[in-house]
């Protein structure tokens, strides 16, 4: 679990599904920072629904 002002670190091609928020009344908030060495590569690639056949999408 992360805190406020806690950092995280996702190694490059990692697929994230889903990100779980620890309290059921607060919302969550995120800032995201990429490195890359290719400015015209694409950033984020959306996934497929995760269906029940496909709990963790790939």
């Amino acid at each position: 679990m992360l805190d406020t002002g806690d950092a995280f670190y996702e190694p490059a091609g990692a697929a994230i599904v889903h990100f779980d928020n620890a309290s059921a009344s607060e919302p969550a908030a995120i800032s995201v920072f990429y490195l890359i060495n290719d400015p015209a590569a694409t950033l984020v690639e959306p996934l497929p629904p995760v269906t029940p056949e496909t709990p963790h999408a790939p």
